[in-house]
């Protein structure tokens, strides 16, 4: 790991500021199918109970096959194992190198698949296309920014195996945790923790 672990103080305000953002997504404007409109039950991610439950993740590095599935949060912190393997799963594959992955990343990821699989739109692991990278790994990526979020731990690109790009990006806007980036032709989403802004390549 290339950090020291994230402070306990510094990822509960930050988690504050997110969940802030997401219970006030909850009522945005999301196409919801019908299963969703049918069934009342509050959106995973926006509830209280939600997130008082141990968190999981269900992904697989689109690189190396990797497999992880587990809790990373219970009882209001950091699941050490289970955070260090899901680190170990984002890392620079092409570096080889890990680093911290921002847990409010850890959120919106949990609460995106939570919804998929809460309504019944399968059940394979999110796709990990690319986590924290390394500024030389990044530089050599064809139109990567050059301050980009995956520097800092707080970037992924996903996708959901059955799932189109745009509903996916849809999902990931709605809990307004941060950036989203649409990649059609490459079938996959950007997320990230910083600024809220969408953009289409």
């Amino acid at each position: 790991m290339s950090a020291s672990m994230p402070k306990r103080t510094d990822v509960n305000l930050s988690r504050r500021r997110c969940l802030t953002g997401l219970a006030g997504a909850a009522a945005g404007a999301l196409l919801l199918p019908a299963v969703a409109v049918a069934n009342p039950t509050p959106l995973p991610g926006t509830d209280a109970a939600f997130w008082a439950a141990p968190r999981r993740l269900d992904l697989v590095r689109a690189q190396t096959g990797e497999h992880f599935s587990g809790i990373y949060w219970q009882n209001d912190w950091v699941d050490r194992q289970g955070y260090v393997a899901v680190c170990t799963l984002m890392r620079d594959v092409v570096a080889r190198k890990v680093a911290y992955i921002d847990p409010r990343l850890l959120d919106l990821l949990c609460a995106i698949q939570a919804w998929v699989r809460f309504h019944g739109f399968g059940q394979a692991p999110m796709v990990i296309h690319s986590g924290f990278r390394t500024e030389q790994t990044n530089r050599h990526l064809e139109g990567a920014a050059r301050r980009s979020q995956h520097l800092l731990g707080r970037a992924a690109d996903i996708t959901l195996p059955g799932l189109p790009v745009g509903y996916v990006g849809q999902l990931a806007a709605h809990y307004a945790a941060g950036g989203v980036g649409f990649y059609p032709t490459q079938d996959f989403i950007h997320v990230d923790t910083g600024s809220r802004r969408f953009w289409i390549r």
